[in-house]
């Protein structure tokens, strides 16, 4: 990794964090001429952008997060294959051998298949009373497993609901981050709370939810279907959040006088039908009023 100007580095930063590149702010940080000066060594370099995950990366379950959370959820179930293994009565090399399988389902699995062979084994030529008492015992464990694998089930869907919340942020954070709103000089905890407000009300009066489709960030409604607007064009979240941005006069608007003001060519006097007259007695006053005039008959 080459040693990068602290321009290009701010640049670099600045992409994986989804900012816009016309960003006025942005634009006028990186005319700096002295940033081009200071050089990030590749080591600072390589530290701090390996250690800081874009949004795409993130919300695209970034593997080592992935298999952190996922293990996390797993570890019960695991821990309770392992108790239960240790107490089955199974074949010390058996139980290790399951215990190396590294998926905790295909290891739930074996566990299975092997008391179960385990009691059959152990059935044959047994009495009806010792085959019954066999029985029980395999009836316990499944029945344990199965519990710890019920609770597991649900403790996975709680964590990809998360994780779904999560995406459905990142993804909503990426497609408001260059608008600007009456909101912006609020603390952004409130501004991003306000906005959310807004979108979840629009949502439920859609009965709709954002979703994905693999990869692909979509709104859905009830039992699958799309969602449309007033002339039944469908809608993207993109459109979907516009027009929700738009109803409720979210979006800043820029003032008509003080773009004029602002572009007016010097010493010329831009007339705009309907004003009012403007006061004064002086020669300028009169004329002034004489073109208001004229641009109201117009």
């Amino acid at each position: 990794m080459s040693n990068k100007n602290l321009g290009q580095f701010i640049t670099h930063l600045a992409t994986k964090a989804g900012m816009d590149s016309n960003n006025p702010d942005l634009i006028n940080l990186l005319s700096n001429a002295e940033l081009t000066k200071i050089t990030v060594h590749s080591d600072i370099e390589k530290a701090i952008d390996e250690n800081l995950l874009s949004l795409d990366t993130a919300k695209d379950n970034h593997p080592t997060l992935k298999n952190h959370y996922q293990a996390q959820t797993l570890n019960a179930l695991d821990r309770k294959i392992e108790s239960l293994l240790d107490g089955s009565g199974l074949p010390e090399d058996k139980i290790a051998e399951i215990k190396a399988i590294k998926s905790t389902y295909s290891r739930n699995d074996a566990f299975v298949e092997a008391i179960q062979a385990a009691a059959l084994a152990k059935g044959k030529g047994a009495s009806t009373e010792d085959k019954s008492a066999l029985q029980k015992q395999v009836d316990e464990t499944l029945l344990k497993l199965q519990e710890a694998g019920a609770h597991t089930a649900a403790e996975v869907a709680r964590v990809e609901a998360l994780r779904k919340q999560d995406r459905v942020k990142y993804e909503l954070k990426a497609m408001l981050g260059s608008e600007k709103t009456i909101f912006d000089t609020l603390p952004p905890a409130a501004k991003q709370s306000t906005l959310d407000s807004i979108i979840n009300t629009a949502l439920q009066d859609k009965k709709a939810e954002f979703d994905f489709d693999g990869d692909n960030f979509i709104l859905r409604g009830p039992g699958d279907t799309a969602v449309v607007g007033a002339n039944q064009t469908k809608y993207t979240p993109k459109s979907f959040i516009d027009e929700i941005l738009a109803q409720n006069k979210v979006l800043q608007v820029t003032n008509t006088a003080t773009t004029q003001a602002a572009t007016a060519t010097p010493g010329v006097t831009t007339i705009t039908a309907n004003q009012p007259a403007i006061t004064g007695n002086n020669q300028t006053t009169s004329n002034l009023n004489k073109a208001n005039r004229l641009a109201q008959t117009q």
